[in-house]
């Protein structure tokens, strides 16, 4: 007989012990930097901690900190953190200006000590998002849901829930109207019915979620599935069609509360990470780099680079306008920047 721990029993008390672990990580970063800053420990010290402890407890209960993210990426769990621990600065500053003690402690202790907790809470809730991750892996705490459409939407979705393991949601099937029953998807599970057997099904198994990835055009039995299915206790989503919008190099952004698809993405920021990225790369390369230049000279003392002119196949294009250029053969030969791969000497048509 095997026993498997259901995390979903002992979830108010996992969210209690890292809303403690979250709370106590703030004097504990505050007593780290004052040691490596080698700075006394005072009673003022203890009252500071001591507050900051209390507060940042009773401000991470009042806001959604510690609302579900499975599924989610993890650096959208970093700003409601960073948000929550500016709201615990201006109420620390406040008291410390209210009794006017603020002179009394050191201004690059305080000001480094606002710095690292957040960075330190956060990670505290990545090794927490880690350990149950693994967890899910192996098994433990998975979430059940069923997908209502088996269209391209519906399977393209459930190839994405299943390339995310750590996520811990195991799809059961599909409720399509179009398949028979039982009839194998090409994610391999099964259709488990029509929409229709979809409020029986879920009276009879326990499922997490229902994923409704229907068109808009089936509007009527989008509503009919959440009037009935809505007693079941599962959560009920709706899977927009955004995937088509990846390979027009679109994003979703908002204007208040209305969401928006854009077709012109800023990729500033992507342009600077593949610099930067391409730096790196290039940096750890060299000693490869200079190895390999080093037995091209040594073998036959010629070149390192191959310097040889070099033709491509141009295809020839009409002309769009005065201010079009023709490619020609001049303009097709190009030098290679590359490791010189043959003997010196040696002439290459074409």
């Amino acid at each position: 007989m095997t026993y498997r721990i259901d995390l979903r029993e002992h979830c108010k008390i996992l969210i209690r012990v890292l809303q403690m672990f979250d709370a106590m990580c703030v004097p504990f970063s505050l007593w780290t930097l004052n040691e490596l800053y080698g700075l006394p420990w005072s009673p003022l010290l203890s009252e500071l901690a001591g507050i900051s402890c209390v507060l940042s407890f009773v401000v991470f209960h009042s806001v959604r900190l510690y609302r579900p993210w499975r599924g989610l990426h993890l650096y959208r769990e970093f700003a409601p953190i960073v948000k929550t621990w500016v709201v615990c600065i201006g109420i620390i500053l406040l008291v410390l200006f209210a009794t006017k003690t603020s002179y009394r402690f050191s201004r690059r202790l305080v000001i480094t000590w606002f710095l690292a907790t957040p960075f330190l809470i956060f990670f505290v809730h990545m090794m927490a998002r880690l350990v149950l991750g693994k967890m899910r892996e192996r098994g433990f705490n998975l979430r059940s849901g069923v997908v209502v459409g088996a269209n391209s939407i519906g399977r393209q979705f459930t190839r994405y829930l299943q390339d995310l393991p750590w996520a811990g949601i195991r799809i059961e099937g599909f409720f399509d109207d179009r398949l028979p029953k039982d009839t194998p998807v090409e994610t391999g599970l099964p259709v488990l019915g029509s929409v229709l057997e979809l409020p029986e099904f879920l009276k009879r198994h326990s499922i997490d979620y229902v994923y409704i990835a229907l068109p808009l055009k089936a509007q009527e039995k989008i509503l009919r599935i959440l009037g009935e299915a809505r007693a079941s206790g599962a959560k009920l989503l709706l899977v927009p069609d955004i995937f088509s919008f990846q390979i027009l190099s679109a994003e979703l952004v908002s204007l208040g509360d209305i969401p928006l698809v854009s077709f012109n993405p800023d990729f500033k920021w992507k342009r600077h990470f593949d610099m930067v990225f391409s730096l790196c790369i290039l940096l750890l390369a060299l000693p490869f780099f200079l190895v390999i230049g080093l037995l091209v000279k040594i073998q036959d003392g010629g070149p390192i680079f191959d310097r040889r002119w070099q033709r491509i196949q141009v295809l020839e294009v009409p002309h769009h306008g005065p201010g079009c250029r023709k490619k020609t053969p001049e303009n097709s030969r190009f030098r290679p920047r590359s490791f010189r791969g043959m003997a010196e000497g040696i002439q290459v048509e074409g």
